[in-house]
């Protein structure tokens, strides 16, 4: 198995408004990046807010969402630039 490390990161600002629309939410939060080796090459692997809340009554369109799709966008910028 390749080397990885996933990274977890939340705040409840943001995954509490997702819960109270659908508690189905609380299965993909808080959000999370897998870090991983694959042939020499640092993978960053993660799904979208749109994916994450698929199958859900969250409407990926809220304020909420939106803040959640900036923060994973700004955490794998800087990630990969590193």
């Amino acid at each position: 198995m390749p080397d990885a490390t996933l990274v977890i990161f939340g705040n409840p600002l943001l995954g509490t408004p997702a819960m109270q629309q659908d508690i189905r939410a609380g299965v993909v939060l808080p959000l999370r990046v897998l870090v991983a080796d694959e042939d020499g090459q640092t993978m960053l692997i993660y799904l979208s807010v749109d994916d994450m809340f698929a199958g859900t009554l969250v409407d990926s369109s809220a304020e909420f969402a939106t803040k959640m799709t900036g923060a994973l966008t700004k955490l794998t910028a800087t990630a990969a630039k590193e």
